[in-house]
């Protein structure tokens, strides 16, 4: 039980940090984030990834590549 609930956290690390959801669904992440200190190490490490690739970026990345991105790392993400 609890490994899918990290998984489903994990799975939304991106999302919540795009802002790319419901209030009710960041709420619940920023809860599991307080509980679960391995997966608050896990976000801490992609949210300080997220901005440093968005600092390294001098254009806007086109979002036909930022789908695909996200496809792929959906595809290929194993917990």
């Amino acid at each position: 039980m609890k490994k899918d609930i990290c998984a489903d956290a994990v799975e939304k690390f991106y999302p919540y940090l795009d802002r790319e959801m419901g209030r009710f669904d960041q709420m619940k992440i920023r809860w599991h984030l307080r509980k679960c200190e391995p997966c608050a190490g896990a976000f801490l490490f992609q949210s300080g990834l997220s901005v440093v690739v968005s600092q390294s970026l001098s254009e806007d990345c086109p979002q036909k590549v930022v789908e695909r991105l996200r496809s792929f790392m959906k595809e290929n993400h194993k917990t």
